[in-house]
């Protein structure tokens, strides 16, 4: 059903094309919409996009669609971002991006019921990103789009965040600052503050650690994570705070259970609203995950992570530079991608997963918290 609808869709976005091509140079940019489709730490390494608009344009109105609720409160305060629309209904998104009366709009992922809504929304300039290596994503629906688009090319193995830049070049933006923004909204940290007192003001590590992930082929064993956990208690004194939403509830009581009376544990899990998960995030020292989305909000409030990406492309995405740690795995090649995290193979995931040793997770953490000596002898 889903692909009967979505031809239909981009048949419809065809069809309003047909008498003209709607490519055309905007000079003053007044407003844009940016289309990204996917979770939230993609919505996070898309935040580059939202800034580099507003630095080339300052007075332009920057009009975000997403899915959920979720990433509207991940955006919220942002000072990149004037609007976020959630998308729902195919006819209300279209009609509440008419209203917007939007010049150009960029989709930087591909999508076919994102890239006809930006034909539909009545933009100027649409500009649809095309996938160049083998993916499921780039759907003969989408593909029918891009001839009445302006494309460019979104290349796989290569720097995610980078690549979504590049649906503004056609707009004159050429960039390539890919650093991630995101606000912390001040009640939500006065909140965690008065909530997590001891936390915020400890002199010891803090680190959170996220035993699920949003993808659960990423979801690296809870008894490893137990056993990081342990180490960071014994050896810095840490105070260990378990994070994750409500689905996640029976896994991170599993990995609590397995930890000894000694360690010293914060369970939040399921009781944070986004806005006061960032607060939470901004106070830790060092944040131990998957490869999911409180990892980019950890590296975009300049907080140290380490990346357990198990059978994820360490090239595309996960956070780079100094305060970042990336474990992994002996391998050929990985099996997830950013632009195709649906055809792997489940026996190599499970042997990518099960090859992240815990040595290998606790000699990271030990090189980022080694930058803090002082503090933490």
């Amino acid at each position: 059903m889903s692909r009967i609808r979505n031809l239909i869709i981009a048949l419809a976005a065809f069809a309003y094309t047909l008498p003209y091509r709607p490519i055309r140079e905007v000079a003053h940019l007044r407003s844009i919409v940016v289309f990204q489709s996917a979770k939230m730490g993609d919505m996070v390494c898309t935040t580059p996009v939202f800034r580099a608009i507003k630095a080339h344009y300052p007075n332009a109105r920057v009009i975000v669609v997403g899915i959920g609720n979720i990433n509207g409160a991940l955006l919220a305060g942002s000072p990149d971002v004037d609007r976020y629309i959630e998308s729902g209904s195919f006819i209300k998104t279209v009609r509440a991006l008419r209203r917007e009366q939007p010049q150009a709009a960029v989709v930087v992922g591909p999508d076919v019921f994102a890239g006809a809504c930006a034909i539909l929304s009545g933009a100027q300039t649409v500009v649809l990103a095309a996938v160049v290596g083998q993916t499921a994503y780039m759907t003969r629906p989408y593909q029918l789009l891009l001839p009445r688009t302006v494309s460019t090319p979104h290349y796989m193995h290569e720097y995610a965040p980078r690549e979504y830049l590049r649906v503004l070049e056609p707009l004159g933006i050429v960039v390539s600052d890919t650093q991630k923004h995101l606000a912390v909204d001040a009640t939500a940290t006065a909140s965690v503050r008065t909530r997590f007192a001891a936390l915020t003001k400890s002199a010891r590590p803090v680190i959170g650690i996220i035993p699920s992930a949003g993808h659960q082929v990423k979801a690296w064993p809870v008894d490893r994570f137990a056993l990081v956990a342990e180490h960071c208690a014994k050896q810095y004194q840490a105070t260990i705070v378990v994070i994750g939403g409500a689905p996640d509830r029976k896994r991170t009581e599993a990995f609590i259970a397995m930890l000894s009376p000694q360690v010293s544990v914060v369970d939040t899990v399921g009781q944070l609203s986004i806005e006061e998960l960032k607060a939470l995030i901004a106070h830790l020292t060092l944040v131990v995950a998957p490869d999911t989305g409180a990892i980019y909000i950890a590296e975009a409030l300049g907080i140290p992570t380490v990346d357990i990406v198990g059978p994820v492309d360490e090239r595309e995405q996960p956070p780079i530079g100094p305060i970042h740690e990336v474990v992994v795995p002996p391998r050929i090649r990985p099996e997830l991608f950013v632009m195709d995290a649906r055809s792997y193979n489940m026996a190599e995931v499970t042997r990518q997963l099960m090859a992240t040793t815990v040595p290998m997770v606790t000699e990271a953490v030990d090189r980022l918290l080694a930058k803090n000596t002082s503090t933490y002898e």
